[in-house]
């Protein structure tokens, strides 16, 4: 393997091992429904503070921008022109599938965590609620049309609802990159030292 590579994947590697120190984030998420006649409804979420959130999706951005040198998709095309060896090109393209069918990005299948959501005549896709809170919410201010929907959203139980299914999907995410990490890159450092 070229030096090149092994040094994106070692940057790969060390930027996991940043992301795993968030441990407060990977702690089980609750959603509770609660409906009482005359009272409405209640929705509470247990799992990880706003700090921590915040910090975590700072560790974990660079692997879903398509421009940094450790994005998935980058570190897994980079992996399969690099090796020979079916055993992990398998191991890349079913991290890759995995990746992609939590992001769900065709319409008409349950698109959250099982659940079908929609706002008023336009379904919400997993990717899209992923990117209504990662680019409107935290890291961007997004622009009239998607401030308006996150503002709408926060206003209801929908809007939790929203917010435990992109956790959620950020957790699971962050599994695979854990599991892509430990079955994939570490074998090819390793590799690269003998």
């Amino acid at each position: 393997m070229e030096p090149e590579t092994i040094k994106k994947l070692n940057l790969f590697h060390k930027r996991i091992g940043r992301l795993k120190e968030n441990t407060d984030f990977f702690q089980n998420v609750t959603l509770n429904l609660n409906f009482e006649q005359g009272s409405g409804s209640r929705v509470a979420l247990k799992g990880p503070d706003a700090k921590t959130i915040k910090a975590t999706l700072v560790d974990f951005r660079p692997f879903t921008l398509n421009d940094e040198p450790v994005s998935f998709n980058h570190i897994c095309n980079l992996v399969e022109k690099s090796i020979d060896g079916p055993e992990l090109k398998n191991k890349v393209r079913e991290a890759r599938d995995v990746w992609g069918k939590l992001l769900q990005r065709k319409q008409g299948s349950p698109s959250i965590g099982g659940m079908k959501m929609q706002i008023d005549s336009t379904e919400l896709l997993s990717e899209d609620n992923f990117e209504i809170w990662m680019n409107t919410d935290y890291f961007h201010i997004g622009d009239d049309k998607e401030r308006n929907l996150l503002e709408r959203m926060e206003q209801t139980p929908f809007g939790q609802l929203s917010h435990f299914a992109f956790i959620d999907l950020v957790q699971r995410m962050c599994g695979i990159l854990f599991w892509f990490d430990k079955q994939v890159i570490e074998p090819l450092i390793s590799q690269s030292h003998e």
